[in-house]
């Protein structure tokens, strides 16, 4: 709803219309202390963004002083920005109307300012803009029209106009305060705010438009025009080099109060500032020297004449030269544009089939280098309107009277976002994105996501997707180019610890509310994704095909990488663990989004063609705090279970997904491998959490009839550790011990015959290895990696009757089941797979309240007996697939390790089901 005069806006009162400008307009209103406050309301979705860019690099500033204007209040209304800030003071005589009070009106009423009113401005201004480019932001539009008084205070107006100097592309001002070379194209500097200054104080003091710089009037002192005037020669200079370059320079050139000069002084005044006196005093020395020049030139009028023609050429020839010089530099920084966007352009004019355009650049810089200036430009010429051709040539034809087809409209996003749609005509390009809103307008209700728009779910606190089109880059891992053909939304941050928590009821350890939810384990981040999106399409009509779930290495890294231009942010040092940067901190890039380089490693499902090298591992991408500085090009491999170790952020995608995503992308277990290597077989697997010591090794090797690897094996590790996909650095239990003061295998007592063994020292009496080295351990030692090898292929056939025999330990009958209670001192989600390697059965029980008591009367011991159950989401799943609800009984939850509780399984201990992490036997049927 646009304010009203007369009527209530977000609170305030609004009074009258006070301004009107190109994006939005002012009025005043009263808060509800009766304060005059100003409400500028921006007129369009996307004036508002453009506003918005300005305001959030304004209200960065750690301290604004009082010449800067103070805002109160940002907000949105139907999708349109407001803000709220001081008011002006009323510069009407009557109290009834209000005027604002800026210094275009005073100009207007008094024709201009005293000179030490002027100097007092030009200081009062020169604080604000300090500040502003201390912080690496420039005003970029100085004019009479945005200096308002504040209680008799001058403070600069019109904030949503900064830019921080990295993003001052665009030409913005208001012509006669604009910079010469902002229109050559040269970028945007303190020294530009300087000069538009220089122009505000010149109409000030002269009352004459900055278009009649630098004529002064007749009727003001020539000692007050010269104390304010002359320090304008530097601070407002039309060439960069003799300008003021900051508010240092121009304080100490421009004085702080007027002297009164004396007849000398005036007299020297009035040579500098007025040039028709000057060329008087000239004319007059002039006239008592004619006679004595005309002499002197009548006596060397033949030898000057010669030299003056040779003086003339010499001019002739400079000028020339520079001239050429000119063309030619901008000739070159024009080249230079046009060659940075190459690879990107290139890449899209190969997928549609036409020429690339890099030779005819190469061609262009060659004619430069020959100094060949015509042929240049007259090629560069004709390879703008070439290109121009051919974006309009492939401009995506829409007819609405078509129905809207959701992933053809998201291409024709993807069209504005690439290469040649930014250098689409302004009216084809602005047909084109009209069109496509109002063809956006029926892929849902009002408030669901939509194509080019951020998706900000207001009933979740700190919930932003921004949109990304459609493109392609060339990815920095796997050295070839990827083309996304469909539109996406992603989590502008990482998930903060307080969101995650407050849909998944579960704790994100070691870390505060502000920064990142880390720590995460795989299906704590399937967990996250799901519940969300059940939430989401409760209330939304989500795309069809299209769900929340963490994102592809192609989605992250086309983010990452800008998009199109495949250039990734420059590296920069990051902070320990203990001073992580918060989510959302920092600069975003362009599409909006924050951290990808910084922070935390987000978890991504890997590359096709550049899987993990660890088993059923996946990958996070970005710097974590393993690193000591940022990169997007960073790449981990992690294991399903592993969150703890360094920690590990998300950032949601909504995107096409799977109708079975959920049910196939949840770990279940790490996959246990088996490969065949000199005629032994050979079968491991990796967790993060190690449970299993040393001698409990030794009799799970021996219950499934293998053994651990012995000392012919070393040789053999880092083969055995590649084919099963174990982890490289990760260490396993070996068959070896110290006996008889030497390494021997624990079997046969065969001597180990390797150079980097070390006798042992008690009690560490036991050898465990990875593919690194060999590690002395004491017996009761865990290590990560579960490692075993059978001799024959008929023992390794034989591993699941054999395992029965040997590490069954109860049996009992239910229901005319009969059901084995077995050891195996494993990572209680490890034992589901590895029942399933073993060939054994886990039973599918009943869990009704009429069928426990019975069924936990044969578990009355302390240690807790995995049941066979797992996490499935937030519910049970049976062996068999099937779900369990607990509508009376909810397992009581025994946390006895640091891991994830997702990870938990189904337990008995004591005659009562619990949540166990840690378990020693497990239920089969036998």
């Amino acid at each position: 709803m646009i304010p009203v005069p007369g009527s209530t806006f977000a609170g305030y009162q609004v009074l009258v219309e006070c301004g009107k400008g190109a994006y939005g307009d002012v009025f005043l209103a009263t808060d509800a202390l009766g304060h005059r406050v100003a409400i500028k309301y921006m007129l369009s979705e996307d004036a508002g963004e453009y506003e918005l860019k300005g305001l959030r690099n304004y209200m960065a500033l750690p301290d604004r002083p009082n010449v800067l204007l103070q805002i109160y209040h940002c907000g949105l209304d139907d999708g349109c920005l407001f803000y709220v800030m001081e008011a002006a003071d009323n510069a009407s005589d009557d109290p009834e109307k209000y005027i604002p009070d800026t210094l275009e009106n005073r100009l207007q009423r008094s024709g201009r300012l005293t000179a030490g009113q002027t100097l007092a401005l030009g200081h009062a201004l020169l604080d604000g803009l300090e500040c502003l480019h201390q912080a690496g932001m420039l005003h970029r539009d100085i004019k009479p029209a945005n200096i308002i008084f504040v209680n008799g205070i001058p403070k600069l107006a019109d904030p949503g106009l900064t830019r921080t100097f990295a993003e001052t592309i665009s030409i913005a001002g208001t012509p006669g305060y604009l910079a010469p070379e902002l229109l050559n194209g040269i970028k945007a500097s303190p020294a530009t705010d300087l000069y538009a200054l220089g122009k505000v104080l010149y109409h000030a003091a002269t009352g004459n438009p900055p278009e009649l710089y630098p004529e002064q009037p007749t009727d003001v002192p020539i000692d007050e025009l010269y104390q304010v005037c002359r320090p304008l020669l530097r601070i407002c200079n039309s060439n960069p080099a003799l300008r003021c370059q900051n508010c240092t320079e121009a304080r100490q050139v421009l004085p702080q109060t007027i002297r009164t000069h004396g007849p000398l002084l005036r007299f020297r005044d009035r040579l500098v500032l007025q040039p028709t006196f000057r060329r008087q005093v000239v004319i007059c020395a002039a006239q008592v020297l004619v006679v004595f020049i005309l002499l002197l030139a009548m006596c060397f009028a033949s030898r000057s004449r010669r030299a003056a023609e040779e003086r003339f050429a010499v001019a002739m020839q400079c000028f020339n030269e520079q001239a050429r010089a000119t063309r030619r530099a901008r000739l070159v920084q024009q080249l230079k544009l046009l060659e940075h966007d190459v690879p990107a352009l290139d890449r899209q004019l190969a997928q549609l089939g036409e020429t690339s355009a890099a030779p005819t650049l190469a061609t262009i810089r060659r004619k430069l280098a020959d100094d060949d200036l015509d042929s240049a430009a007259s090629l560069l010429q004709a390879y703008r309107q070439t290109i121009t051709e051919l974006a309009l040539r492939h401009l995506p034809a829409f007819d609405d009277a078509l129905p809207p087809d959701f992933l053809r409209s998201g291409q024709g996003w993807g069209y504005l976002a690439s290469p040649l749609g930014n250098l689409l005509p302004s009216p084809q390009r602005q047909a084109l994105e009209d069109h496509l809103k109002r063809e956006a307008l029926a892929f849902g209700n009002p408030g669901d996501q939509r194509l080019g728009r951020t998706f900000n779910e207001l009933q979740f606190k700190e919930f932003n997707m921004a949109f990304i089109p459609p493109g392609s880059f060339f990815s920095p891992t796997t050295q070839t180019t990827h083309t996304i053909e469909y539109p996406f939304w992603i989590q502008d941050t990482e998930i903060r610890s307080d969101f995650y928590t407050h849909l998944t009821l579960l704790p994100t350890p070691l870390n505060t509310p502000a920064q990142a939810a880390e720590y995460l384990t795989w299906n704590d981040a399937l967990l996250f994704c799901r519940t969300l999106n059940d939430r989401l399409a409760s209330f939304h009509k989500l795309p069809p095909g299209y769900a929340i779930r963490p994102p592809t290495e192609e989605e992250w890294e086309f983010v990452a990488l800008d998009g199109w231009a495949s250039t990734p942010p420059p590296p920069h040092e990051i902070s320990s663990h203990e001073a992580a940067p918060k989510a959302g901190m920092g600069l975003s890039n362009s599409f909006g989004i924050y951290n990808l380089d910084d922070n935390l490693a987000e978890m991504a499902t890997p590359f096709p063609e550049k899987p993990p090298q660890y088993a059923g591992a996946f990958v996070a991408r970005g710097t974590d705090y393993r690193c000591d500085t940022t990169s997007v090009e960073t790449r981990f491999d992690y294991l399903p279970d592993q969150g703890y170790r360094w920690g590990i952020g998300l950032r949601p995608v909504l995107a096409p997904t799977p109708p079975d995503f959920y049910e196939t992308a949840w770990y279940r277990g790490p996959e246990i491998r088996v490969a065949a290597i000199d005629g032994a077989i050979y079968a491991g697997f990796t967790t993060i959490q190690a449970d299993l010591c040393w001698e409990d090794a030794i009799q799970l090797a021996h219950d499934c009839g293998a053994t651990l690897p012995e000392s012919d094996d070393l040789p053999k590790l880092p083969e055995i550790y590649r084919r099963l996909g174990l982890v490289t650095d990760y260490p396993c239990h070996l068959a070896i011990q110290f006996q008889n003061d030497a390494w021997c295998d624990f079997e046969t007592g065969k001597p180990c015959e390797d150079s980097r063994l070390l006798p042992a020292t008690v009690p560490r009496n036991c050898l465990d290895a990875s593919t690194v080295r060999p590690t002395p351990v004491t017996p009761n030692m865990e290590a990560p990696v579960v490692l075993m090898k059978w001799s024959s292929q008929e023992a390794f056939e034989r591993r699941g009757e054999t395992f029965l025999q040997n590490a069954t330990i109860d049996s009992f009958e239910l229901d005319g089941r009969h059901l084995a209670v077995c050891r195996a001192p494993l990572t209680p989600y490890a034992i589901r797979p590895f029942a399933k390697f073993l060939g054994l059965t886990q039973p599918t029980l009943d869990y009704s309240p009429e069928a426990l008591p019975s069924f936990l009367s044969h578990f009355p011991d302390e240690q807790p007996c995995a049941l066979g159950p797992i996490r499935f989401y937030q519910n049970w799943e049976q062996p068999d697939g099937s779900p369990i609800e607990f509508k009376e009984t909810t397992p009581e939850y025994t946390l006895l390790t640091y891991h994830s509780r997702i990870l938990c399984v189904l337990a008995v201990q004591n005659r009562n089901l619990v949540q166990a992490s840690n378990i020693s036997t497990f239920l089969v049927e036998r």
